[in-house]
């Protein structure tokens, strides 16, 4: 198990071992690191007894083509702890993830730290007021052809910085057709003055 797919580190070191680090299997919800995956089960049905058959599938379809490595990313926790009993390994790793305790306002927010922690957050939320930032919300009526375009851009030259690591999933059609069905989106631009 894994908590990132940023693993540079572990393909340069199977190299370095002259293994082949790539093909590798992947299971993740796709297009988003979003905490939860495990694989689908009818209703009913013992998941662990499942899990267990699969990951069997799983191991003899790995050996038989010879790929090294096998990584289920942004699990569900208790997901992750049957397949810890089943001899994998969980990759700790650090990420940006803000969660919420029930704060109401920014306030509330800072109670979770300790009095030189909040001083802090306040000094760097004035420093980028005096920057001369401008943040703007789109929400889906706000939402165009336009706008879309440049997020894809965004996108794309945000992909392009990790270079043969960047993989750009998301297609310009993928952001056309957000515009035909822009339900539920909410979309921020930071940019100077």
């Amino acid at each position: 198990m894994e908590n990132s797919f940023f693993d540079q580190s572990f393909a340069r070191l199977a190299q370095e071992l002259n293994l082949n680090y790539y093909p590798k299997l992947i299971g993740m919800s796709p297009y988003s690191p979003v905490n939860g995956y495990q694989f689908l089960y009818k209703k009913n049905e013992d998941k662990k007894e499942i899990t267990n058959l699969l990951i069997n599938h799983i191991e003899s379809f790995a050996i038989t083509n010879k790929i090294l490595s096998c990584n289920f990313l942004y699990i569900d926790e208790s997901w992750g702890n049957h397949l810890k009993s089943l001899g994998y390994h969980k990759w700790i790793n650090s990420s940006s993830e803000w969660r919420s305790n029930g704060e109401k306002t920014f306030d509330d927010f800072l109670c979770r730290f300790n009095s030189n922690q909040r001083k802090n957050i306040k000094k760097e939320r004035k420093s980028i007021t005096k920057q001369d930032v401008k943040v703007e919300i789109f929400n889906e009526d706000d939402i165009n052809e336009e706008i879309l375009n440049k997020m894809h851009n965004f996108y794309e030259q945000h992909c392009s910085r990790w270079g043969v690591w960047g993989s750009k999933y998301l297609t310009s059609t993928f952001f056309e057709k957000i515009v035909a069905n822009k339900k539920n989106i909410l979309l921020f631009s930071a940019s100077k003055k």
